[in-house]
């Protein structure tokens, strides 16, 4: 008996450690408390990360026939053997911050990623780029440069130097502090040029990992932002539109050589030949003849649609980072007469998502509407269509798309051929069309102060506004039940609105509250996004007089997708968080996945879900159900 105990305390010995770790181990979700009467089981629907694509282009790097780009929070490798067709090959799983800087050095790529540091990325497999170490020791990281066995980081007024010799294990070997902000960064005969903001181009010593040390500087007035070295040459760029070339024969003591001013703005630099090719922000590309760096000459411009934050040259051709409308291709055969001669879309500043028919149809914001097709686990460019507003919302009907466009009301946008989108027709709203919902042969239009319009799209190349109800705040989203609309009237609450006859809507009942940012309904329940107030659950059973059952505290609840007993909210900064709604009187938080964007909008079909995290681009989950013991909590995953 005694041996038997004391075999049954080594085994608990043995055991609990175990288990304990086990239960760690698990994902985190909130204790649910059992129904009265009911099995101590629950299905419970979460989600689980499946793929994202798009956000701003803010670097670049090639190396031969590759392009290599932080697009958003990820890094793609791009095909560009045929400048006239760029072919993405792979992209890594999204970091927790967006690539802010990328460096290639044989068969790693290097990508500054703000406050996930530097990431160290495998490319030996084009098609299936993986991250294989990373520090965060150097802190928020901007730009990065990468010589032998170092890489260059600029971080706040800081270069830090690392040791990538063991590309899985990068160490921090030594750091110089500056005088102001370090942006960007080039690194040349031992030495590294570092753009520092308002004190110029200060000149590090690199002979000692260990202590870099400045030997020099290029101080002008101004603010500067980018740095490339070109043989004795260095080209710097000034946020007031200013370049400037300096001698660097002798790197202690550059001395400059030329002024070129009036490039309204002038952020990263390349040098490809005897030209410069300046990323001037909203104002586009530039390019620059330096034959005489004494008087560097402005001998062309090539407008964008969004910002241009870098470019990178093959000789040939450029290679744009544009913030919201993803890369494009420019032969610069020519330079003087610079032609674009592809872009590769990107979703980079998503607002909303529309899911439907295996698609993805994401408003972009000042890029415009993209295009994607999920494909398994992967999504797929499929193009990207202008408009001349700023794109908040879209909803998509028999093939033609409706895009809330800001200030230029609704637009109609023929999608039966995603390859050539067309725009077949616009009405032009009084105020800021935010959000949109369709019933047969009526659009109806959250208009901001505008409140809710009414268009009659039965003949879509003409859309005619046939009725409106002006409520009392800012119009921002609108859902459709039946003959009745639900608005989310920012600090007018949840407005109730009957428009079984379109031309003359009725409010029959409003839920006063503030901050209702998004809404959806579903059965006799709303669910109300309402920012830092969080997720409101409203009961619609008597319309005139609706009531709220219960709520949970979120802090930057702005939209909300409902499928099944789970609610997703669009969470702002604080990511994508799962709530159990099956009773609507205590939701309980499920999960939360962080993001590394603003998520700020949500749409799903069936198990599919769609999330526009703004700068994060767009982000899919698969939905899973998950059995819950209600005693001892434990999921078990049904995919």
């Amino acid at each position: 008996m005694k041996i038997r105990l004391l075999l049954f305390s080594f085994l608990l010995i043995i055991l609990l450690p175990i288990l304990g770790a086990f239960r760690r181990a698990l994902p985190t979700f909130a204790s649910l408390p059992p129904t009265e009467n009911a099995s101590p089981f629950r299905d419970v629907t979460v989600a689980e990360p499946l793929a994202s694509f798009g956000g701003p282009v803010f670097d670049l790097a090639l190396s031969g026939d590759r392009l290599y780009a932080g697009e958003g929070a990820a890094l793609t490798v791009f095909d560009i053997a045929n400048p006239h067709a760029l072919t993405v090959l792979g992209r890594t799983a999204p970091f927790t911050d967006l690539v802010h800087g990328v460096a290639v050095n044989g068969n790693y790529a290097y990508a500054a990623a703000g406050k996930a540091g530097l990431r160290v990325i495998a490319l030996t497999d084009p098609a299936h780029p993986v991250e294989v170490g990373g520090t965060t020791a150097v802190g928020t990281s901007r730009d990065v440069a990468v010589a032998g066995n170092f890489a260059y980081v600029t971080s706040g007024v800081r270069l830090r130097v690392v040791d990538v010799s063991d590309p899985t294990a990068p160490e921090l070997e030594g750091t110089y502090t500056g005088p102001d902000e370090a942006w960007g960064v080039a690194v040349s005969g031992g030495y590294a040029f570092v753009a520092a903001n308002f004190d110029g181009v200060r000149v590090i010593d690199l002979s000692d990992p260990n202590d870099p040390n400045e030997v020099g500087d290029y101080s002008p007035v101004g603010q500067a932002q980018d740095v490339f070295v070109s043989g004795n040459l260095l080209v710097v760029t000034f946020a007031s539109g200013a370049l400037h070339t300096v001698d660097i024969s002798d790197p202690e003591n550059p001395v400059g050589v030329g002024i070129l001013t009036g490039l309204s703005a002038a952020w990263r630099v390349t040098v490809a030949g005897s030209f410069a090719y300046v990323a001037g922000l909203e104002h586009g590309l530039r390019v620059v003849n330096l034959a005489n760096p004494a008087v560097p000459t402005l001998v062309a411009t090539l407008p964008t649609l969004s910002y241009t934050w870098a470019t990178g040259s093959n000789g040939t051709h450029i290679w744009l980072a544009e913030s919201w409308t993803g890369l494009k291709a420019v032969d610069v055969t020519t330079p003087t007469n610079p032609v674009e001669v592809a872009r590769f879309a990107v979703p980079g500043n998503p607002r909303d998502a529309f899911v439907g028919g295996g698609k993805i149809f994401a408003a972009n914001g000042q890029g415009g509407v993209s295009i994607l097709q999920m494909n398994g686990s992967d999504v797929i460019p499929l193009n990207q269509f202008d408009t001349p507003g700023w794109a908040e919302a879209v909803v998509v009907v028999d093939n033609l798309a409706y895009v809330a466009d800001g200030d230029e009301g609704v637009r109609v946008v023929d999608v039966s051929d995603p390859a050539v989108p067309a725009e077949i027709g616009f009405f032009d709203t009084p105020d800021w069309a935010s959000g949109i919902a369709l019933a047969g042969r009526y659009a109806f239009v959250a208009d901001g102060l505008a409140g809710l319009r009414v268009l009659d799209v039965f003949t879509p190349t003409h859309p005619v506004e046939i009725g409106f109800f002006d409520t009392p705040d800012f119009a921002r989203a609108v859902v459709l039940q039946g003959n009745t609309a639900f608005v989310a009237d920012s600090m007018g609450g949840l407005r109730i609105i009957d428009v079984s006859n379109p031309a003359v809507p009725v409010e029959v009942g409003a839920f006063v509250t503030e901050n209702v940012y998004g809404v959806a309904v579903q059965g006799t329940l709303a669910y109300l996004a309402r920012w830092n107030n969080g997720l409101t659950v409203v009961d619609l059973s008597n319309p005139a007089e609706p009531v709220e059952l219960g709520g949970l505290l979120l802090s930057y609840a702005q939209d909300v997708y409902v499928w099944g007993t789970s609610a997703y909210v669009a969470n702002g900064w604080g990511g994508l968080t799962t709530v159990d709604v099956t009773n609507p009187a205590s939701p309980l938080p499920l999960q939360t996945l962080n993001t590394p964007g603003d998520a700020v909008g949500v749409g799903g079909e069936s198990n599919r879900l769609a999330v526009a995290d703004g700068d994060g681009g767009m982000l899919v989950y698969l939905l899973e159900t998950l059995v819950l013991d209600q005693q001892v909590f434990l999921p078990v995953v049904i995919r």
